[in-house]
């Protein structure tokens, strides 16, 4: 059995933004995992050489806000 640690006063308060980072930042992966299926499948089974990702209409806002 193991016993809890004590979580400091300013870890408590930071801990929200820490989750809500740690959540973005699975999005944005999640996102750009997507993208890169995409770009290989292209790259697979077509002679292109360049591809242009359409962002669906429900993904721009997100993408807009966590561009850099």
């Amino acid at each position: 059995m193991s016993q809890n640690q004590p979580i400091s006063r300013n870890d408590l308060q930071q801990l929200k933004a820490k989750t809500d980072e740690k959540k973005r930042l699975e999005q944005v992966n999640q996102h750009v995992n997507h993208i890169y299926s995409s770009v290989v499948s292209v790259a697979e089974s077509k002679t292109i050489t360049s591809y242009n990702y359409q962002i669906q209409q429900h993904y721009s806002t997100f993408f807009e806000k966590n561009k850099l």
